[in-house]
């Protein structure tokens, strides 16, 4: 019998579809607790990034990212930072943007968490000097569109809830609060983060979809996880807010073609292809400018 697969074997980048003379990087990345594959596969075994999306979109090149967001394993639990987690993120993405691929326009999927890293990986692309030929001011350029699925902009409710399990189950299982203590609600971390990106993205179009059904949990009842007013962001102008009918985990699962949600997504995306790489261009000739 062979030994069980560990989890870091599914750490990193996975290229679900190298697509067909591809014009554009659509690049997922899961959320608190997720897998780079697991987290967007519906229970009858479609997992839509590469069994719908790669075909209603052929001309993308798909990647799903994963990272140890685990709050409690059997095995280990990560030490990372946000902030470490988004700079892992961000070199690896450039290592997969070599050579042609360096400046293709990029559209992200971030859900929950992964919104959250995601918009410090942005961040430290903005810090970066686009004079100095950067690979990680290049994905800020390259970013066209932003499609968070349930990301907590303003925390997520029950954190507290979910250290005092931890605590409880650290005595036969590793734990990890390191990621949790920041997500609390009205989290001061979180509203730095979110001024930073609005300083960062004002190139980019976000589309926030937000769960509509509340989420079953480890305490036995039903909890928005992440409510309407933390999933959205109050006053940006030029963003796409819409509901989609799932709780915070359903959000980013899809059964199949004929799933409304997934009608949804395929919608807005087909949208920021019709101008993806002329924004793109544009927005790179007005850094040479200045």
């Amino acid at each position: 019998m062979s030994a069980p697969k560990s989890k870091i074997e599914d750490l990193g980048f996975e290229v679900l579809a190298d697509g067909v003379d591809p014009i554009v990087d659509i690049v997922a990345i899961h959320g608190l607790d997720g897998h780079r594959e697991k987290s967007w596969t519906a229970d009858n075994g479609v997992m839509w990034l590469r069994d719908l999306l790669a075909t209603d979109i052929p001309n993308a090149r798909i990647l799903t990212y994963g990272y140890d967001a685990d709050t409690r394993s059997f095995e280990v639990t990560s030490t990372q930072t946000i902030f470490r987690h988004a700079q892992n993120f961000m070199k690896a993405l450039a290592r997969k943007r070599t050579g042609a691929a360096q400046q293709r326009p990029i559209i992200f999927l971030a859900h929950s968490l992964g919104g959250i890293v995601l918009k410090k990986a942005l961040i430290i692309g903005h810090s970066q000097n686009s004079n100095a030929d950067s690979q990680l001011h290049d994905i800020l350029a390259s970013t066209h569109t932003v499609i968070f699925f349930g990301t907590p902009h303003a925390g997520v409710k029950g954190i507290d809830l979910l250290q005092m399990v931890n605590r409880v189950i650290s005595i036969y299982m590793k734990t990890n609060d390191i990621v949790l203590r920041h997500l609390k609600e009205h989290s001061s971390e979180l509203e730095e983060t979110q001024s930073m990106y609005l300083d960062a993205s004002k190139d980019i179009h976000n589309v926030y979809f937000y769960e509509v059904y509340s989420t079953p949990t480890i305490a036995g009842r039903r909890d928005m996880i992440v409510p309407y007013h933390s999933a959205t962001i109050a006053g940006e102008r030029d963003a796409t807010i819409e509901g989609l009918s799932a709780d915070h985990v359903q959000i980013v699962k899809y059964h199949g073609k004929t799933d409304a949600k997934y009608d949804t997504v395929l919608y807005y995306l087909r949208e920021a292809l019709e101008n993806v790489k002329p924004a793109v261009d544009r927005k790179r000739l007005i850094e040479r400018r200045y």
